[in-house]
């Protein structure tokens, strides 16, 4: 609408403007706006992505995706000593990662936004039968990682942690596999960016303030751009503590639709006619 509205205008551009309108970013975005970038399908000075009405995200963390796997041995839970309860031993990886939760969240952080490295274990999956002892317990954990830390050097604390672990108890047997689909590092553009200056311009045009500049603990599509050479930024309807959203009732402020169409059409037409 922010682009209808600037063509109807009838003000003279001296430029374009793209709707890129793409698929699979819930899933790392291969097959939308990765494919297209890498494909060099579009190009341009820059890009706005999805985000936020009350803010302008200028970084956001990496991604680190682990799939952990306990093995055990199988056996009738009556002649349970015959057996290795891959479930418990899993139990004890579990509690390890919230003690490195507990160890990311006492480091120090820089960005507004970002408070710290997070662990959370999103998924687990074990056993067969409540009277069988389970040879096989998997969890899925997802860390977003901030600015200050490297993906290696998060992965290399998980190795750590879980090789101390199997010392520890010689019955353990861990192993530890990468899912590459959204791995990704930090991706970061200047607070100083000109890009921002123009966007803060609108936001004084507009709502008579400029917006904060932050960080978020979210990943977007954004980092295909900047990967390919596009700098960018998350600026977009919403609110993240109204808005609900990946929840029940997830849903949209008319209101800060309508003001962040207006920041966006004055943003294209100061860029794009020089005003």
């Amino acid at each position: 609408m922010a682009a209808l509205a600037l063509k109807r205008s009838g003000i003279p551009f001296r430029g374009d403007i793209s709707i890129v309108l793409t698929c699979d970013e819930e899933t790392g975005g291969m097959l939308g706006a990765g494919y297209i970038l890498e494909n060099k399908f579009i190009s341009g000075d820059m890009v706005v992505v999805e985000g936020y009405s009350d803010q302008i995200v200028r970084a956001m963390p990496g991604v680190l995706q682990l799939k952990i796997i306990s093995k055990g041995i199988s056996s009738h839970s009556a002649w349970k000593w015959k057996g290795v309860n891959s479930v418990e031993k899993m139990a004890k990886v579990i509690n390890g990662l919230s003690g490195l939760q507990k160890e990311l969240e006492k480091e120090t952080y820089t960005f507004p936004g970002m408070d710290y490295t997070t662990v959370n274990i999103g998924m687990i999956e074990g056993g067969t039968k409540i009277n069988v002892v389970p040879d096989l317990c998997e969890i899925e954990v997802d860390f977003r990682v901030t600015p200050e830390h490297t993906i290696e050097e998060i992965y290399n604390r998980v190795e750590n942690l879980i090789n101390q672990l199997e010392k520890e108890d010689e019955q353990m047997e861990i192993v530890i596999e990468n899912i590459p689909e959204m791995q990704t590092e930090p991706t970061i553009i200047d607070d100083k960016s000109p890009f921002i200056l123009e966007i803060q311009k609108a936001c004084n045009e507009v709502i008579g303030q400029s917006l904060p500049v932050v960080g978020m603990l979210g990943q977007t599509d954004l980092r295909w751009f900047i990967k390919n050479g596009i700098p960018g930024i998350n600026f977009g309807p919403g609110n993240p503590e109204k808005n609900n959203p990946h929840n029940y009732d997830e849903n949209m402020g008319i209101d800060d639709l309508i003001q962040t169409t207006k920041v966006l059409a004055t943003f294209a037409r100061n860029y794009l006619s020089g005003y």
